[in-house]
């Protein structure tokens, strides 16, 4: 019966507090359409950028071409992504671009 009634106040506890009213007041939660179009560009050329980089070939200035090729054929550079890092979480950095778009 403690076990029961533990578990149950465990759980209720977790759902009051993990949910949507407890972050009503967090302004970053939601994103107006404009940020949605940026936060998708941004995640969509950052995909294409690591997939070119991944599957460019040849050294020196002939991979350097090939990757420009293959970003510009899969139309990779839609969003800016200059500012990003090499090991920058992809998420997080296109999440806060999408952000200082008014």
């Amino acid at each position: 019966m403690r076990f029961t009634v533990g578990a149950a106040a465990l759980v209720s506890g977790y759902l009051l507090a993990s949910g949507a009213p407890a972050f009503s007041q967090d302004p970053s939660v939601l994103l107006t359409p404009q940020q949605t179009r940026a936060y998708h560009a941004c995640m969509t050329a950052a995909w294409v950028q690591d997939f070119c980089t991944s599957h460019a070939w040849g050294i020196f200035a002939t991979f350097d071409r090939t990757k420009a090729e293959c970003i510009a054929a899969d139309r990779g550079n839609i969003f800016p992504l200059e500012g990003r890092r090499y090991f920058e979480n992809t998420e997080g950095y296109c999440w806060s671009e999408a952000h200082r778009v008014r």
